[in-house]
């Protein structure tokens, strides 16, 4: 009998910069773009994590960053686990909370707007795919993001995998799956 374990490990912290609390919907969308440009804050990381055969990286800097002082520099890096992109649900000058275009965003995801790059559907069956070209067995470390790590667990949950549990996956924290089979 073959054992598959997938570590899920979300990216260390981004160096944040200080946003605004209210913001247009222009404002929102170069708020995310300056997140994305930036690098994970300086850590003290002195021993690559053990037990992992293959490591699977967004290709977003935050992500490399964190594989390579996690993982070292052999990696495979992919844009199918990059953040679910969000942007503002609708145009407008009127400023708003940043937590509103976040929701208003995901919720324009989760129902296929065309406000959104990327809707759920395509999302979804992006992750199906990508769970199921896995290895079927060994170990591997997949650094990702967030909102990405949730749907990757859920997949992999469907699939028969059992392992730790999460709603918001922590900066740096490793949560580990495993599957039997023949």
């Amino acid at each position: 009998m073959k054992t598959i374990k997938i570590g899920l490990m979300r990216h260390f912290k981004v160096i944040s910069p200080k946003r605004k609390l209210f913001l247009n919907s222009k404002e929102f969308n170069n708020q995310i773009k300056i997140y994305d440009s930036k690098d994970i804050q300086k850590i003290e990381f002195p021993k690559k994590v053990k037990g992992w055969e293959k490591c699977i990286s967004s290709d977003y800097k935050r992500a490399i960053q964190t594989a390579k002082l996690v993982y070292g520099e052999e990696f495979k890096k992919s844009k199918v686990i990059r953040e679910v992109p969000i942007t503002p649900a609708f145009n407008t000058s009127l400023k708003l909370p940043f937590l509103f275009w976040a929701l208003a965003g995901r919720f324009a995801w989760l129902i296929n707007h065309k406000s959104q790059p990327e809707g759920a559907k395509k999302t979804i069956e992006k992750i199906k795919k990508f769970v199921s070209l896995l290895p079927k067995n060994g170990s591997i470390l997949i650094v990702s993001h967030g909102f990405i790590l949730q749907l990757i667990r859920h997949e992999l949950i469907k699939t028969g995998f059992k392992g730790d549990w999460f709603l918001g996956a922590k900066n740096g924290k490793i949560y580990s799956y495993k599957k039997q089979s023949h």
